[in-house]
């Protein structure tokens, strides 16, 4: 069987287990309304939501973007794409608690921002979010297509379509319960191939003393050993810190494990998900070393880590790789899909189209939209481009309603007309430098943050509102009752 055989053989049977797996947690868990779609129920345990923070973040990304890193930076690499969602994950362990105080019975980050400020500010946020929702589920088709395109020879553009289909009906079938049991059994799988894979190409490079020789030999070697090199601080730490060191907090996805979650364990699960996946991306990051001491070129970089596994490894472990790719892009796709489909159907349709529809209606209308957004995502992805540019370059518009969030959980006086004006504003700035200027991303970052931050602040003083954040609680309590 030649390799592009291989390739849709492997996509056909990973695709058919995961269907088969997202059946059982339909009938296992009886996703037949809204709720249990959404957000399974509220009543998932820690450690099952602390795997499926892992595995959301255990995509194409953590396996080929962070060894693109190291290969294009460095060994300063290493840290500089691992650190930062740890932190996000930190910061939101504080949030996301204070939200499921307040709102205890929320569905996505649209139902406290709309609970708290006008339609306007509802508005702009819940565009916001789907945006940055939409570029991740981008990101794994774009991820998984590459994969299959490198190492299998297979279409780029049929790739595209066979991954996202795939994680489309887990989430059709399932909803958030499929989502969080294949993140779990996902998890466990690609960590244990990464456990595998990892020493066995280090070993078979000749050891950590020959990868040593061999970057010591490649043209700029000083630049490539130096762990704090400042052109990768700002070139590549800040803009990655600037766009997933805040991105738990926007990601619909996390809210939605926070409604999901045990309320009482939920801070420790946040935290352990977060920090369980910084050393997963670690170990993934040191092919990239691998590729520079073998002094590989490759026409994508992202194409680093299934090069490495080509050239060093028997022809049969290559489908190791490949199915550690395909098992991380399903149970991330499937969980940013679920999301965006999630906050379309309550802050939009239910919102300001229909909001008398029925739960029925609801399950209904959210399972369209999940085909729909699948469609237009897929679309988008036809394009072949750097897994790692994509990433740092679409993150920019994460800065925009940080700091608006933030001040609205423990600042009561923070305004819908302030929180609307920032956002606007930031997202135009941005636009503006991504897109018609020169300036080094970082700049875009910082400038991002700040402008946000001082006219949240600064049009609050002016035109403040009085938020009751006690009455919201005496509301939550006696909904739930």
């Amino acid at each position: 069987m030649n390799l592009v055989a291989q390739g849709y053989l492997l996509v056909a049977v990973s695709g058919i287990c995961m269907v088969l797996l997202a059946f059982w947690a339909k009938n296992q868990f009886s996703v037949d309304n809204a709720e249990a779609y959404m957000v399974a129920g509220r009543g998932v345990p820690a450690g099952i939501i602390a795997a499926s923070i892992i595995a959301t973040e255990l995509w194409a990304g953590t396996i080929m973007a962070s060894a693109e890193g190291v290969y294009t930076w460095g060994v300063a690499g290493i840290w500089m794409y691992a650190l930062p969602t740890g932190l996000s994950y930190t910061v939101f362990a504080f949030i996301g608690p204070r939200v499921r105080g307040l709102l205890p019975t929320g569905m996505t980050i649209g139902g406290w921002i709309k609970r708290r400020f006008d339609s306007k500010a509802h508005i702009i946020f819940t565009l916001v979010a789907l945006y940055i929702m939409l570029v991740f589920a981008l990101f794994q088709v774009v991820g998984g297509a590459i994969m299959l395109n490198s190492v299998f020879g297979m279409n780029y553009q049929i790739s595209a379509i066979l991954v996202a289909s795939v994680f489309t009906l887990n989430v059709l079938i399932g909803g958030l319960w499929s989502s969080v049991v294949s993140d779990y059994i996902q998890y466990i799988a690609v960590g244990l191939i990464v456990i595998f894979l990892i020493p066995w190409l280090i070993v078979d490079a000749g050891g950590p003393q020959q990868i040593f020789a061999g970057l010591q030999s490649i043209e700029g070697s000083a630049q490539k050993l130096d762990l704090f090199r400042a052109d990768a601080f700002l070139g590549y730490f800040a803009v990655t810190l600037g766009g997933w060191g805040v991105i738990a907090t926007l990601s619909n996805s996390s809210w939605q494990r926070v409604f999901a979650v045990d309320e009482k364990k939920l801070r420790k699960a946040l935290l352990f998900g977060g920090w369980g996946w910084v050393p997963i991306a670690l170990c993934c990051s040191l092919v990239g070393l691998i590729g520079l001491s073998l002094n590989l070129e490759v026409t994508n970089p992202s194409e680093i880590f299934p090069q490495v596994v080509q050239y060093l490894l028997p022809s049969g472990a290559i489908i190791f790789f490949a199915i550690a790719v395909l098992l991380a892009v399903y149970s991330s796709g499937d969980t940013y899909l679920n999301g965006i489909s999630s906050m379309i159907t309550n802050d939009i349709y239910k919102e300001y189209i229909n909001k008398d529809i029925s739960d029925k209606q609801t399950l209904k209308i959210a399972r369209i939209t999940a085909v729909m957004v699948a469609v237009t995502v897929v679309l988008s992805s036809l394009k072949q481009v750097s897994l790692l540019e994509l990433m740092l370059s679409t993150g920019v518009m994460i800065s925009a309603p940080f700091f608006p969030l933030v001040l609205s959980l423990w600042w009561k006086k923070t305004s819908s007309t302030a929180v609307t004006l920032a956002n606007v504003l930031t997202i135009g700035v941005a636009t503006y430098l991504l897109l018609f200027t020169d300036v080094p991303l970082y700049v875009t970052y910082i400038s991002s943050y700040i402008i946000s931050l001082v006219v949240t602040v600064v049009v609050t003083l002016i035109a403040p509102d009085n938020f009751d954040y006690h009455a919201l609680k005496n509301e939550s309590i006696k909904s739930a009752l």
